[in-house]
């Protein structure tokens, strides 16, 4: 994994706001603006839609799989499976419940005949 600490423009050691790495093998992209500035100043450089690689670069000009800045798991997915596990819950607590019904069998004879209903047209 590499990751860009600090960069240096006009002589002036720059950091970013976000951090920057990837995989080896991978380039990064970020399409939100990264700044770069020093620690007593206001931004120096600002950036956006970045995208960079450092290592294992096959074709020249051409970037290899991107490694984005942006999470996998954004609030519509967290928000769906908390959804989706919220009715699984309340769908496995309801079979479970129904598996778990008896009869009432308080005055039911067992050595006494049984109640059959014959069905006739």
């Amino acid at each position: 994994m590499w990751s860009l600490v600090k960069a240096v423009y006009n002589n002036t050691i720059l950091t970013s706001n976000t951090e920057i790495s990837a995989p080896v093998g991978f380039s990064y992209h970020c399409s939100e603006n990264i700044t770069f500035s020093n620690s007593s100043a206001a931004p120096v450089v600002e950036i956006a839609r970045l995208q960079i690689q450092v290592f294992s670069i096959e074709t020249p000009g051409v970037f290899d799989s991107a490694y984005d800045c942006t999470g996998f798991f954004t609030i519509a997915i967290w928000t769906g499976l908390l959804t989706a596990l919220v009715l699984i819950g309340a769908t496995v607590y309801g079979l479970m419940m129904l598996n778990n019904i008896q009869t009432f069998d308080l005055y039911d004879d067992p050595k006494g005949k049984p109640l059959t209903i014959n069905l006739s047209e």
